[in-house]
C-alpha cells in the first residue's frame, strides 16, 4: 500500500515446471494447461484473490494441450491432434468431472499451432497457413455445447 492506495500485488507459483502454462479462470478457480503436454492443474482462488496449491484433477487430460479459453462457466481446450475441441465439464466447486470433445476440425490443415480464441459468443479456430494468411472457423456457443462451425476466408 502506498499513500492509502493498494499496489498491485503478485504471487507466485512455485515447484511448476518451466515451460509456458496456458492460464483460463472460471469462477474462483484458475486452471494451467501445460502447452504441448498433458499435464494440467487447478488452483483455487480464495476470497481475497490470493491463489491455493495447485493440484492434478483426478481425470485424464483430453490429449496434448495446445490452447486453453475460458468462456463465462465454460472451459474450453484445443488439444490431441490441433483440430480437436473439448469442454471441460465442472462441478459447481470448479472441480474438472470430464473432457468432452465438441468439435473435430479435421478438415482444417494448419501449417502450424492454429490459436483457439473467443468473443464470449463463439469460439474463433484460427488456422495459419504455410502460404501465409490464415483461415478463422467460427464455432458458436450453444447452452449445451457448440453450433455448427463456419468458414470465413479460404
Amino acid at each position: 500500500m502506498s499513500n492509502g492506495v493498494p499496489g498491485n500485488s503478485v504471487q507466485v507459483l512455485s515447484g511448476l515446471p518451466s515451460t509456458m502454462w496456458m492460464p483460463a479462470v472460471v469462477g474462483n478457480t484458475l486452471y494451467l494447461a501445460r502447452y504441448g503436454s498433458t499435464d494440467f492443474l487447478t488452483v483455487p482462488i480464495a476470497q481475497d484473490g490470493s491463489l491455493g496449491t495447485p493440484t492434478a484433477p483426478g481425470v485424464p487430460a483430453p490429449g496434448v494441450f495446445y490452447h486453453l479459453v475460458a468462456v463465462g462457466d465454460r472451459l474450453f481446450a484445443l488439444a490431441y491432434d490441433y483440430y480437436q475441441i473439448y469442454e471441460a465439464r465442472l462441478d459447481s466447486a470448479g472441480v474438472v468431472l470430464e473432457w468432452v470433445a465438441v468439435a473435430n476440425l479435421g478438415q482444417a490443415s494448419p501449417s502450424s499451432v492454429p490459436a483457439l480464441l473467443t468473443d464470449g459468443s463463439a469460439l474463433l479456430y484460427m488456422e495459419p497457413k504455410s502460404a501465409g494468411g490464415a483461415r478463422l472457423w467460427i464455432l458458436p456457443l450453444t447452452p449445451t455445447g457448440i453450433g455448427t462451425p463456419s468458414l470465413w476466408g479460404v
